[in-house]
């Protein structure tokens, strides 16, 4: 949703137009974005997609509870996106 933003419009939205103490946008302890935002599974190898936004948390459980099991958690009944 940012990508037709660009990153400069979206830092002076978020931390100058609307603060309300300091209005500066980050430059120290903050990583500068990149000119595009790619989707997590475009930079990393991602074993599960939960879906939602954000997942219910009832699904996140089960399946941090099965990780922490030691069994891979159950894809068949998780929606897979991306590719």
């Amino acid at each position: 949703m940012r990508n037709p933003i660009g990153p400069l419009p979206l830092l002076e939205r978020a931390y100058i137009q609307n603060a309300t103490v300091s209005p500066q946008v980050p430059s120290e302890a903050v990583p500068g974005l990149l000119p595009r935002s790619l989707p997590v599974h475009k930079v990393v190898a991602v074993d599960v997609f939960l879906p939602g936004c954000p997942p219910p948390a009832g699904l996140i459980y089960d399946c941090l509870d099965q990780l922490l099991q030691g069994r891979i958690p159950g894809t068949a009944r998780i929606a897979r996106f991306g590719g």
